[in-house]
């Protein structure tokens, strides 16, 4: 599976995941933002992973039918001509694949983005100095990392940086604030630690990147944002802090700071965008502002995995057509060599497949092949010469035809077959008397067409036996008499010769008279009958 490939697929299938997400936010949309930003973190979690899923796991092929390598043109009749190089050429040069250059030049944009900013957070710490500490308030909240508290120029409103080492940047007029201020930026900040906000803000910015072409990610990573901001004002408010009083810090943090650089990568406590929509759930009492617990999570995190693994195994297949179109395709054996090709069918014009083809010449040498699924034998590299192609296949009367193999030149031999000949034998006796003894009753068939494939043998319905003439016997005239028929498609014996001259003409119209009378259910090539030669042996014997 090549990347553009995998590309596509993580596009529809991703789809599915990030629509399904929208869906059960909307259902929780009377819920709580810690529950909603969970489903957000997990969705976003679950189309980074799917490129993995979809390249490992084994595909379940029910969107699309199994691959099949279909004839599109039968071989020529003519020669074609197939060039083979002894020498391997040297590889041309892979063309541009324009699709995926620009879904990996889109991936570079989005992550040089990100990275800027990163940067420039990252070179804001460094330049920052220590402004206080929040080892007591940390405690409070449960968490045992600690956590620096510092100030920066380039921090125009409160942060949060780092995973493992975490940092809360204020601007320099934090040093003015009231202290309730104060305690509502930190206890707000802490919140965000705690609950490792910053690196699900990671996740969904490696998302961005990998999908940037896909407008649902980007959206998805906005809800994210404003569901991890509404669930750090529900936790603040759990604190004890009154709704009237916070939404009054936060509007007033908003109205002295310009806005943040638009690529700071960091979580912010105060931004212009959504604080509408912030300040009215904070005043909303009967909001729900339940934090998460392990088994809403847990419940999350299994509905994710449910709908991943079987998405990512969907397979969607279609039938590859190799075109083998006259003169498309050519043969060029080397110039000291010859070669062979063709195609065995049946009366009706079906290919016959696995079929034994030799050939051999003068000298005795012989080279055997067998026909493939569309009935095409070939003799790539072979000895100029004179040669008989040979074709043996049981039920049809063999195949035999010379052909002049010249060097550096290719050749064709299509072998038609025909169904092959039954044989019958049939013994009248009678006696010297001038009694003639009634006829007994007809004997079973003695033989059958045997052929194989689609082939069906031809076989005896009714056979009357030949009246054996009563003036004959008395003379003692005995014979055999051989006769040659056609098959025809209703089952009726035509076309009766006697072959030989060596019997008796009476005996030979008597048994002529009694074939006529019997009737065959006719051979079947590929279910429809067809007619077919039988040589009928009838012996005529008196009793010693």
């Amino acid at each position: 599976m090549t990347v553009l490939e995998i590309v596509l697929q993580c596009a529809w299938k991703g789809s599915v995941l990030l629509a399904a997400g929208f869906a059960l936010n909307l259902l929780l949309r009377r819920r709580s933002a810690a529950l909603r930003h969970t489903v957000w973190v997990v969705c976003l979690a679950a189309i980074l992973l799917l490129p993995l899923a979809v390249v490992r796991l084994p595909k379940w092929a029910v969107l699309g039918r199994r691959q099949t390598i279909t004839l599109a043109a039968p071989l020529p009749t003519d020669t074609v001509a197939i060039s083979v190089t002894p020498s391997t050429p040297a590889p041309a040069p892979a063309p541009i694949n324009i699709p995926l250059a620009i879904w990996a030049g889109g991936a570079a944009l989005a992550a040089a983005w990100f990275l800027a900013g990163i940067l420039a957070t990252a070179w804001m710490v460094r330049r920052a100095t220590s402004a206080g500490d929040t080892a007591d308030l940390a405690r409070s909240l449960g968490i045992t990392r600690r956590v620096r508290l510092l100030s920066s120029r380039g921090a125009r409103m409160p942060l949060t940086w780092g995973i493992l080492r975490p940092v809360i940047l204020l601007p320099p007029e934090a040093t003015d604030w009231p202290r309730a201020r104060r305690h509502a930026v930190l206890l707000h900040e802490l919140v965000h630690v705690r609950r490792f906000d910053l690196l699900a803000q990671a996740a969904g910015q490696l998302a961005c990147c990998l999908y940037w072409f896909h407008p649902l990610a980007w959206i998805a990573a906005r809800q994210l944002r404003k569901e991890r901001e509404q669930a750090c004002d529900d936790a603040v408010l759990a604190h004890g802090i009154p709704a009237p009083e916070y939404a009054g810090h936060l509007m007033d943090l908003v109205r002295a700071m310009s806005a943040a650089p638009s690529w700071a990568q960091s979580v912010a406590m105060a931004e212009a965008s959504g604080l509408e929509s912030r300040v009215r759930a904070m005043l909303d009492s009967t909001r729900d502002r339940r934090p998460l617990n392990g088994w809403k999570t847990a419940a999350i995190a299994t509905a994710a995995i449910a709908t991943l693994l079987p998405l990512a195994a969907l397979s969607q297949t279609h039938p590859r057509v190799i075109t083998l179109a006259p003169r498309d395709v050519s043969f060029s054996p080397p110039q000291s060599q010859g070669s062979l090709t063709g195609v065995v069918k049946d009366p009706s014009g079906a290919v016959v497949p696995g079929v034994k083809v030799t050939v051999h010449n003068e000298a005795g040498a012989e080279e055997s092949t067998v026909t493939d699924a569309v009935g095409q034998y070939r003799f790539p590299f072979i000895m100029p010469g004179h040669y008989t192609v040979e074709v043996s296949v049981r039920g049809f009367t063999p195949y035999h035809r010379p052909v002049m193999i010249g060097a550096g030149s290719p050749a064709q031999v299509n072998a038609n077959l025909t169904v092959g000949s039954a044989t019958e034998t049939v013994q009248v006796k009678g006696t010297r008397s001038a009694f003639v003894a009634p006829m007994p009753p007809p004997a079973a068939p003695q033989g059958r067409i045997r052929v194989g494939g689609n082939v069906q043998a031809a076989k005896i319905v009714r056979q009357p036996r030949p009246e054996y003439p009563a003036d004959l016997q008395q003379a003692g005239i005995e014979g055999t008499v051989t006769l040659k028929a056609v098959i025809s498609k209703e089952g009726l014996p035509i076309s009766i010769q006697t072959v030989g001259n060596g019997v008796d003409q009476r005996l030979a119209v008597a048994a002529a008279k009694a074939v006529a009378q019997w009737r065959y259910q006719p051979a079947l090539l590929n279910g429809e009958p067809v007619e077919t030669m039988v040589t009928i042996d009838l012996s005529f014997t008196l009793d010693q």
